[in-house]
């Protein structure tokens, strides 16, 4: 016969366990922090690249001929500019 003392003292070796693999598996903030920098990085790097007269913002004339539909989509705002926030959100999605 088994004691909700003895259950207790069995069960709490596997929860401390199991705590332990899932804490050493998940990334550090620092390692998150990183990640997100990088995406953000990333979403700058296009915007450069896209935005011709370097005023922070992509115009539809700025942005590739013959992708006016996709332009439209990502101006979620509907302000004929793409911001990297924008950018940022078309990419999350994609993922």
């Amino acid at each position: 016969m088994t004691t909700p003392r003895t259950r207790f003292s069995t069960k709490l070796p596997l929860a401390l366990a199991l705590m332990a693999i899932l804490s050493a598996c998940s990334p550090s903030k620092e390692e998150r922090r990183s990640e997100r920098q990088g995406r953000e990085g990333k979403a700058g790097d296009r915007l450069k690249q896209l935005d011709k007269n370097g005023d922070g913002i992509v115009t539809a004339a700025e942005f590739p001929a013959g992708k006016e539909r996709r332009f439209k989509r990502m101006d979620t705002n509907g302000d004929g500019q793409l911001s990297g926030a924008e950018l940022e959100r078309k990419k999350k999605r994609a993922r």
